[in-house]
């Protein structure tokens, strides 16, 4: 299945006033009507997605719109325009944008999704490049036209346009303002999207989708200490990132998170409420007053997570004294001995850093998930990172677990002066929470996109970054899937 917009405006992107299109152009909708409705497969019927608004303006006689399946998003109006829906064949509701993609791929009698309006669902598809092409009437207006509504503004780099036809109409009656205009020209431009063609081509994101898939269908059923699981032991994942970087595009990827997170770790950071202060709140649930009450650490300040990933990766094995202690010199600096031995001894074995350490386990607020990282310089040109994780949830954690790891190779390969090779991520227990299925099915629905890119600013030290020294370029996922987090 395809997802085409299909519009007519104005060369200014004008497309409707009061509710209504601007002008009835005979041969614009004769286009729209054979576009809509043809199929290659007899068997099949096209789907055109609508909002509320658009609904409602087509003239009752003609709506549902005839030979295709209606779709419609009101999330304000949900149950009226379901009630009117209710009474017509091949007409169904729903409260958001992505059910209504979802049923399409999901129904085996759609051969193609057509989205006709209104602006808020051009500028979803548009803004998160969820279509295959448009089909754009352009009307040369010899006037200025009173709207209301307008087109999103494109970038025409981003597309290949090619010219269906060209047409001149008289005396047409424009329904804005009830003039007559004596010649109207309008072209009609079919704009393939190049993003969006690039679909089928991330067979590394694939991998994933296929752990997620092979999870859900083989998995086993275990009950864990805090939840339902769906789990397979051993899963490898492998990615090139010399020249893209593996954020996930089958949703959208909490990236600030990533970021905040990682540079936490590298300043041995272990209060929750640093983060916090960026409004990340990802450490904020374990390490909330009840939960470390509930695993002993009631000497804790509220937001203090132990000697957790950073703390060890910067003072393995010092002796904990609270997040606000100075450690200087104390423990062992793991982090700083990988970037000493890629610079001066690169062919080593022992290019390697855990945060692991039995002897602290019960001062943490959890026990580290991505365990250990070894580092290998390949062919004197390239850092390689092989990361192993103890424990994995597949749908929330991992995502953000191999953009992290990435970001720390990449981090890494530029204060040593070599390039990011790939990272190679092995998870142990690799699991599904029982309250992530929805979610997962969800995904597996998406086709990913090309990896975005990332540049870095460079500093001197390895403290010194910001969240701004780190800048993701031609990031096109597709939306965020919502789901609670399992302390």
């Amino acid at each position: 299945m395809q997802i085409h917009l299909i519009c007519c405006k104005t060369t200014d992107n004008a497309i409707g006033f009061d509710n209504k299109l601007l002008f009835q152009l005979k041969k614009d909708m004769q286009f729209f009507k054979k576009t809509t409705t043809d199929t290659s497969n007899l068997n099949l019927k096209n789907a055109v997605l609508m909002g509320r608004n658009t609904f409602l303006s087509i003239p009752k006689k003609y709506r549902p719109l005839e030979n295709r399946i209606n779709l419609i998003v009101s999330n304000n109006h949900y149950e009226s325009i379901k009630e009117e829906a209710e009474k017509h064949l091949n007409t169904y509701v729903f409260n958001t944008i992505d059910q209504a993609i979802i049923y399409s791929f999901s129904n085996d009698a759609v051969e193609n999704l057509y989205v006709i309006g209104g602006a808020s669902l051009y500028n979803y598809f548009i803004e998160n490049s969820l279509f295959d092409s448009m089909y754009l009437t352009d009307i040369i207006t010899p006037k200025n036209i009173p709207a209301d509504t307008f087109f999103p503004t494109i970038n025409i780099e981003n597309y290949t346009i090619d010219l269906v036809a060209s047409y001149t109409e008289n005396d047409v009656k424009c329904l804005a303002d009830a003039s007559i205009i004596p010649s109207l020209k309008f072209t009609i431009n079919k704009y393939s999207n190049i993003i969006k063609n690039t679909i089928y081509k991330n067979d590394e994101e694939l991998q994933y989708l296929n752990i997620l898939a092979d999870v859900l269908k083989n998995g086993d059923i275990r009950e864990t200490r805090n939840a339902t699981t769906i789990s397979k032991f051993g899963v490898k994942m492998e990615f090139n990132i010399t020249e893209y970087f593996p954020l996930l595009t089958t949703k959208k990827v909490y990236w600030k998170g990533i970021v905040h997170e990682l540079l936490w770790f590298i300043n041995s950071k272990t209060d929750s409420k640093e983060l916090e202060k960026n409004n990340v709140k990802i450490w904020s649930g374990n390490s909330t007053r009840d939960y470390l009450d509930s695993i002993g650490l009631n000497h804790y300040d509220e937001g203090t997570c132990g000697p957790i990933y950073g703390f060890q990766w910067r003072h393995f094995n010092a002796e904990y004294k609270g997040p606000d202690e100075d450690y200087t010199d104390k423990g062992i600096d793991q982090l700083q001995n990988c970037i000493d031995l890629i610079k001066n001894d690169p062919t080593s074995r022992r290019i390697f850093m855990t945060a692991w350490n039995p002897c602290q386990l019960q001062e943490m607020a959890l026990p580290p998930c991505h365990v250990s990282y070894q580092f290998y310089v390949r062919n004197g040109k390239y850092i390689d990172c092989q990361m192993y994780q103890r424990s994995g949830d597949l749908f929330l954690g991992v995502p953000f677990n191999i953009a992290s790891t990435a970001l720390l190779t990449y981090i890494i390969a530029t204060k040593t002066n070599y390039i990011p090779g790939k990272i190679i991520i092995i998870i142990g227990d690799a699991h599904i929470y029982s309250n992530h299925i929805e979610q997962v099915k969800t995904q597996l629905l998406r086709k990913p996109y090309q990896f975005p890119c990332l540049k870095i600013n460079k500093q001197d030290n390895i403290e010194d970054y910001t969240f701004d020294d780190f800048n993701i370029t031609s990031y096109y996922p597709h939306p965020n899937i919502k789901a609670q987090m399992v302390a």
